[in-house]
């Protein structure tokens, strides 16, 4: 009996660390997994996508996300009904070594919830680039141990400007996993997302009609369009803090990011 369980740990265990090596094939940006949702990355859409989905019982898969503000690598496992996996932790550690990463500095963490289910942030400097570290376990399945069926992980890097836990947070509840409805399980983005506009260019943003330029700005904290002044874009930014519309921490952090700039 103890030989059989042990023999069920060493494939749980292989299950969870899975090497960014192994047989999967490159597919089109439609049948992605992965979609970022927090605006960073256009469309949300990944460079790159490699995908194994051979097994009955589990899917796996893994990402590349990258323009001229930043890069992320996000990789997946999910499991079918007859499959539970055992969580061992969430390690930022075993993330970053999983990705090859060998040069980097722990930072400050935060566990936290999305979509009701645990989550893991934590700061990481990377050959001098300010990242985040995410990782979710989640799934339908789960018992007294809190075994579950379904992880994603990875991490963010911004090519200049700091990033915060905050932000480590946000692109967790802006990621949607594929596969939601099916026998397997998949995540979609929480209420808690919110959606980062790109920087407008001048000639674009001429072109612009009012209905467009208004959905930028439902869709940001404060548009950072190029023809705001700086004593505007904190004039909205502190209107929207005075009506409760984001959080302290989102303010600090925006506030901050516009100081910076002038």
């Amino acid at each position: 009996m103890k030989y059989i369980f042990s023999i069920f740990i060493i494939l749980t265990v292989s299950f969870l660390t899975l090497n960014l090596n192994a047989d999967t094939r490159k597919v089109s940006n439609d049948e992605t997994k992965i979609i970022l949702h927090d605006g960073m990355f256009v469309n949300g859409l990944p460079v790159e996508f490699w995908l194994d989905d051979s097994k009955k019982n589990g899917i796996w898969g893994w990402g590349n996300w990258e323009n001229k503000d930043g890069k992320a690598n996000f990789w997946f496992s999910q499991a079918g009904p007859e499959r539970i996996l055992t969580e061992l932790g969430m390690l930022p550690k075993k993330v970053l070594k999983n990705w090859s990463v060998e040069n980097y500095k722990l930072g400050k963490k935060k566990g936290f919830k999305s979509s009701g289910s645990r989550a893991l942030t934590q700061l990481v400097n990377i050959n001098n680039k300010n990242c985040v570290v995410v990782i979710s376990r989640f799934g339908s399945s789960m018992d007294d141990q809190s075994r579950v069926r379904t992880g994603i992980e990875g991490y963010i890097c911004k090519n200049k400007g700091e990033i915060s836990i905050d932000d480590g947070k946000n692109f967790m509840h802006c990621i949607e996993l594929k596969n939601q409805g099916t026998h397997f399980i998949g995540r979609e983005i929480d209420d808690k997302c919110i959606k980062k506009t790109k920087k407008i260019n001048n000639n674009v943003s001429n072109k612009k009609t009012t209905n467009e330029k208004s959905e930028d700005v439902s869709n940001k904290v404060v548009p950072e369009n190029k023809n705001n002044s700086f004593e505007e874009r904190l004039k909205k930014l502190k209107s929207l803090y005075d009506q409760e519309l984001i959080t302290k921490e989102e303010y600090d952090a925006e506030r901050k990011e516009v100081l910076d700039e002038m």
